[in-house]
C-alpha cells in the first residue's frame, strides 16, 4: 500500500535537512558587551574567558573584569570560540582610559592551552594602545598626542589577516586561528572596555548530527512505503 502524502512530506523534509547539513558560508558576529558606552549593570557586559585564559591571567597575578567596569589595574579578557574554517575576521573594540596609568595600556591576543603556565606563555600578538616612551602604540595616530590618556576613547576595527607589526609585515592570525578553533582577546588594565566584537566568515557552518540523522531515518522511511 502507498502513502502519497508521508511520501510528499518526507521527501521535503529530506530535502530541508540535508540542505541544511550540507556545509554552508555564511557571515557571523560575536559580541561580547552591549555599546552602551560604558555604563554598568547589564547582563551583556560579562566576558567570557575560558578555563585556561581564566587560569594563565590568575597565575600572572591579575584580577579580571567585565566589560563596563572601571576598575583599574584589572584585565579585560574573553574568548572567541570559532568553527573553521575561518577566511576573514574583524577585531572591533571600544575603551576609554581611565587614571592611574593608562599609556602602559595593551592589546593582547592569543590562545590559552592547558600547556601554558602564564598570561604571556599564551600571547602571539601583543601591542600598546598608545605611544609609551619609545615603543610606538598601534593607535597612537589616532590619539590627540600619541598617548593613551585618562579619558581618550579608542574604537578600533583590525583585520585579522593583516595585523600591524612595530617591524616587519602584517602578522595574519587566521591560519592559527583555525589550527586553535578560538582566539583570546585582553586588554589591560587602566581603561573600560565598553564592547569587543568580532565579525567572522566561514566557508563552513556546522548543523548538529541529529538533523542529518533525522534526514537518513525519513529517508528510510520513505523508500520503505513506496516499495
Amino acid at each position: 500500500m502507498r502513502f502519497p502524502l508521508l511520501q510528499y512530506t518526507s521527501a521535503i523534509l529530506i530535502a530541508a535537512i540535508l540542505a541544511l547539513g550540507a556545509p554552508q558560508s555564511g557571515a557571523v558576529t560575536i559580541l561580547v558587551g552591549d555599546k552602551d558606552g560604558g555604563s554598568p549593570g547589564d547582563a551583556a557586559d560579562a566576558a567570557m574567558p575560558s578555563a585556561d585564559l581564566a587560569r594563565v591571567t590568575a597565575n600572572s597575578g591579575r584580577i579580571m573584569k567585565d566589560s563596563d567596569d572601571d576598575t583599574r589595574n584589572r584585565f579585560f579578557g574573553t574568548t572567541f570560540n570559532l568553527p573553521g574554517p575561518i577566511v576573514s575576521a574583524t577585531l572591533r573594540f571600544s575603551i576609554e582610559a581611565l587614571s592611574n596609568f593608562p599609556e602602559t595600556d595593551r592589546l593582547l591576543l592569543g590562545f590559552a592551552d592547558a600547556g601554558d603556565t602564564t598570561l604571556a606563555d599564551s600571547v602571539v600578538y601583543d601591542r600598546l594602545i598608545g605611544d609609551d616612551g619609545g615603543e610606538f602604540g598601534l593607535f597612537a595616530s589616532a590619539l590627540s598626542d600619541g598617548t593613551f590618556d585618562r579619558g581618550d576613547v579608542v574604537t578600533a576595527a583590525l583585520d585579522l589577516s593583516a595585523l600591524p607589526q612595530i617591524a616587519g609585515p602584517d602578522l595574519d592570525l587566521l591560519g592559527a586561528i583555525n589550527t586553535a578553533g578560538f582566539l583570546d582577546v585582553t586588554l589591560h588594565d587602566d581603561n573600560i572596555v565598553d564592547y569587543v566584537e568580532l565579525d567572522y566568515t566561514s566557508t563552513a557552518i556546522p548543523v548538529p548530527a541529529t538533523l542529518l540523522l533525522l534526514g537518513s531515518a525519513l529517508m528510510a522511511l520513505g523508500l520503505r512505503r513506496t516499495g
